[in-house]
């Protein structure tokens, strides 16, 4: 069971992701929807994989991302903003779900970077 961290500030979709990811064999920590409680809640933690909203109440994924990264955990970007806009200039290197997306492209995109 891959361990996924999830951050998704939006109630409905976060428990969305959190019902296809453990559906799949996913053991997930969260979903989480703030972000400096989710850098003090990663700090010595391990993931294998992380789904991360790019923004979250108005705040970039970005600090928590580039822990992340620090830490070689492959990152799967969940978002329903524009890949043009420059919030994703700062983000570390992840695949991109647009959102809205169904549950066998998720699934797919996370297993991809798994591999």
């Amino acid at each position: 069971m891959p361990k996924c961290l999830l951050v998704e500030h939006d109630p409905l979709i976060a428990t969305d992701l959190y019902m296809m990811l453990d559906d799949n064999g996913y053991q997930v920590d969260g979903p989480h929807g703030d972000i400096k409680a989710v850098l003090s809640h990663i700090d010595g933690a391990t993931y294998e994989i992380a789904a991360l909203d790019v923004n979250i109440m108005g705040e970039s994924i970005g600090p928590v991302a580039s822990e992340l990264a620090r830490k070689d955990v492959p990152i799967v970007y969940i978002s329903g903003t524009d890949p043009e806009d420059p919030i994703f200039s700062d983000l570390p290197k992840g695949d991109l779900l647009p959102k809205p997306f169904n549950e066998s492209d998720l699934i797919t995109l996370m297993d991809k970077n798994l591999a």
